[in-house]
Formats: C-alpha cells, sequence, structure tokens
C-alpha cells in the first residue's frame, strides 16, 4: 500500500496520532504513535513493519519459557480451566473442551503450551504455531505438534483442524486478515475460531493513555475495536461472528503500575503473586463499571468458517 491503512479494515487513517508510547515491558528504544481509522476506529501502530522487523521488537526474555512449579503452577491449571469453559473457548467444543477425543485444536502463537496442555489431558490433538524455538521447545514437551513461525512461513493442511484459536496473538501480527484466512482454510468446514484481543475501545484505554498495560508497544501493531475486529473476521470469510468485551482482573492493577512508577513492579516471583492477591478486589471494582458502561479491556470473539 502506498500509505498506512488500518490493519483491521483497510481503512485510511487519521493524521494525527491517538497516542505516542514507549515499551515499558522491555525496554525497546524508541518511541511509537498509534494512529486511529476513521472507518472502524481501531489503532494502528506505525511505522508499520515487516515481519523481519517485527521479530527484532522481541527480546530473548520476551516470555517466560519454564513451565511454573508450586503455588504458581497450581493457580494457573486452575485459571486456565476456568478459562475453558467461559466464552469464546467454550464455543470451540460446544460444552467446553470436554470430549475432544480424535478432534484437533489449531493454537496460533502457543506460546510454551499452557492452553495446549489443558486441551491434550482432554483428549485433543493439538497443533501449535509459534516462532520462539525455545518456547516451542516447552509446548512440545507438554504434547503439542508445534510447527515454529508463522502463519505466513509454516505449512497448514488444508481443512485438517476442527477448532482454532489466537490468544493474544492476533494483535501481534503484520497483516491480521491474511492471518485470519489462513486459519479459516486450515478449518473444516463449520470449523469454530476463538480469538481474544485487547479493545482499543475501552474506558481505560482512554483513561490510562500510553499506560495502559494490554497496548504493549511496539509489539502490538493492531489495536482492535468492535468494529473493526468483526470487519476484520467477515473479510476473512467467517460468519456467526459473536464479539463480548470483558476485562482481566489483572489489567487495571498493572496499568497503574505503569501510570504510577512508569514499570511494572509484579513481574514474577512472590511479587507476581501478590499482584495477582492484589488486583482481585481492583479487578472486581473495574468488571462493575464495565457492566455499566458496556465496555471491557479484552474483546472475546467467536466465529464459524460456513459450510458443514
Amino acid at each position: 500500500m502506498s500509505e498506512p491503512r488500518c490493519l483491521a479494515c483497510h481503512g485510511p487513517l487519521a493524521e494525527r496520532p491517538a497516542l505516542t508510547g514507549r515499551d515499558r515491558m522491555h525496554g525497546i528504544p524508541g518511541s511509537w504513535p498509534v494512529h486511529a481509522c476513521l472507518r472502524c476506529g481501531s489503532g494502528t501502530t506505525l511505522p508499520q513493519v515487516t515481519e523481519a522487523q517485527l521479530a527484532g521488537f522481541y527480546p530473548q526474555d520476551y516470555a517466560p519459557f519454564e513451565v511454573p512449579t508450586g503455588p504458581l503452577a497450581t493457580a494457573m491449571r486452575i485459571m486456565q480451566r476456568a478459562r475453558d469453559r467461559r466464552f469464546p473457548l467454550v464455543t470451540l467444543a460446544g460444552s467446553g473442551h470436554v470430549g475432544g477425543l480424535g478432534r484437533t485444536l489449531l493454537d496460533v502463537g502457543c506460546g510454551r503450551g499452557d492452553l495446549a496442555a489443558s486441551w491434550i489431558d482432554a483428549g485433543w490433538r493439538v497443533v501449535g504455531i509459534e516462532p520462539s524455538p525455545a518456547a516451542a521447545a516447552v509446548a512440545r514437551r507438554r504434547g503439542a505438534e508445534v510447527r515454529e513461525g508463522t502463519l505466513s512461513t509454516v505449512e497448514l493442511e488444508p481443512e485438517s483442524v476442527d477448532a482454532a484459536v489466537f490468544r493474544h496473538s492476533l494483535e501481534h501480527v503484520v497483516d491480521p486478515q491474511r492471518d485470519l484466512r489462513r486459519a479459516l482454510a486450515a478449518l473444516r468446514p463449520g470449523g469454530r475460531l476463538a480469538l481474544i484481543v485487547p479493545n482499543w475501545d475501552s474506558w481505560q484505554r482512554r483513561a490510562f493513555g500510553e499506560y495502559w498495560f494490554p497496548l504493549e508497544l511496539p509489539r502490538h501493531r493492531t489495536h482492535f475495536s468492535e468494529q473493526g475486529l468483526r470487519i476484520a473476521l467477515s473479510a476473512a470469510g467467517f460468519q456467526e461472528i459473536e464479539i463480548r468485551p470483558t476485562t482481566p482482573l489483572i489489567t487495571t492493577a498493572w496499568s497503574l503500575q505503569f501510570r504510577l512508577f512508569d514499570r511494572l513492579l509484579t513481574s514474577a516471583g512472590g511479587a507476581l503473586l501478590a499482584g495477582y492477591a492484589i488486583s482481585i478486589p481492583l479487578g472486581l471494582l473495574t468488571r462493575g463499571l464495565d457492566v455499566a458502561l458496556r465496555s471491557g479491556d479484552v474483546l472475546h470473539a467467536a466465529a464459524v468458517r460456513p459450510g458443514r
């Protein structure tokens, strides 16, 4: 494209940025403007980059690769099982992930395999896509069949999976409509998609601005509004699209840390557990405001590949 366009809907971008922020999580030098789309209201991080350039924004310690042990591992298993029974993951199997024997899940951006391990335990075969060799190796040890790379570089057999999930991965890619089309092609007719991305329309994004925790510049390339996400899914060929906003318990507490201290204090170990404990009452209060404002920090979406 001759000039930058919205990555969600390909509409024109506002001339002035909605905000400009820096990398508070990993300290990549520089600052990045996010321009709002004049058509769907989503945000696009500029300048737009290639996949090779994007890879340079991920430090070696971008995500923890070792599987937690002890109380943290127990807490994470409980949280994952709860997620499996909620929208949108519950839509993938009709009634949670129970009864997956002989069925295949495509996990795009599987990381170290936390979600994959839960679904493998329930009888599913999981095919993961992960660009990090270290994370891919851990996910393989947990039973996932991981293909290193991205949707633009790995081979996927047409109509080979029953369900697909993008859990906080679609906002990272350089061309979300293209990746959604590739996931659609891998799904069998009638196959289901679950998708989770930050919500650019969130009242907390407006309140915190560049300190909003889910912003994660420069790695997040598309900042989806509900309308932008719906357009992207429809343009890729999905139908029966349902989108619901909500707020995870931790995001308000994490955004407050960025605003007050310009960094995250609860990133690992005992501090992380303490952060989770502190975030619960604050998160419950935030969810009450979300209900009143019909908003939330995260968009949960479910969709279907047409045909049976």
